[in-house]
């Protein structure tokens, strides 16, 4: 015997909520595809187009009509013609419908008045002076950055508030900027920044052998290759960068 659904809402009484429908009601699938298709597609489309406070006044008036149209379909319910009321079924599906309606907009409601996060404006260098130093030091000498590179502007990497500047010149691979980012974040950590990548590619801070700068999409892609627990690999070089990390770590006071 198949389970197959009504082909439309067979309640003889006036149902409120989704939770509420019978198994083989076809309302719920129809009612969230819907939600989905229309709320909130329409709303994320606002969300990324308006500004916070036009966005807020936008759901409120989207949730003002929803909550409009459930008080109309409970009045006309109000006065139904008992059990057997035909047009039962479409007050159902609209009152629930909206019901949903409000839901979805009141996730969006909550996001947007959810405090913003302050913005991350440094990698907050753990390290000392002379560490700093070292690392700028060992990178030349490895060949990774330019022996011509000022410390101040190796330095000014590490500040406490990031400006955008003229990249510092990598010669390495982007695996192995991001291996060396990754393993200065970790372990007895220099820097204490879980955004890296993201700061690396806001302010321009390195570019390649081309002289593309680095985007936080490339330092992201690299860093997921190297941590992928099925295929990921230490990129070539990594070795001399857990070198380099090692003997600055033991510049400590």
């Amino acid at each position: 015997m198949t389970n197959e659904k009504h082909s439309h809402c067979i309640s003889k009484v006036f149902k409120t909520d989704i939770s509420q429908l019978c198994e083989n009601c076809p309302l719920p699938d129809y009612i969230q595809r819907k939600v989905e298709e229309r709320i909130i597609f329409k709303a994320e489309q606002r969300r990324s187009l308006l500004p916070k406070q036009d966005f807020l006044e936008y759901l409120l008036k989207e949730m003002e009509e929803a909550e409009d149209c459930k008080e109309r379909q409970q009045l006309i319910e109000n006065y139904s013609d008992g059990n057997e009321d035909p047009f039962r079924a479409n007050r159902i599906l609209l009152y629930i419908y909206n019901n949903e309606r409000i839901k979805a907009l009141r996730k969006f409601q909550e996001d947007a008045e959810k405090p913003a996060r302050p913005a991350v404006q440094s990698f907050s260098w753990k390290g000392t002076q002379d560490q700093k130093e070292a690392l700028c030091e060992a990178l030349k000498d490895a060949g990774y950055i330019d022996p011509k590179t000022d410390f101040k502007a190796f330095a000014a990497i590490f500040a406490d508030k990031l400006i955008s500047s003229e990249p510092i010149h990598w010669k390495g691979s982007n695996r192995l900027l991001a291996y060396l980012f990754d393993q200065m974040n970790s372990g007895n950590p220099l820097i204490r920044c879980q955004e890296w990548q993201n700061l690396i590619g806001k302010y321009r801070l390195f570019k390649n052998k081309t002289g593309k700068v680095f985007t936080a999409g490339d330092l992201a892609t690299a860093k997921n290759s190297i941590n992928d627990p099925l295929h990921g690999l230490n990129p070539k070089g990594s070795e001399i960068i857990d070198a380099i990390l090692k003997k600055v770590k033991t510049l400590r006071p």
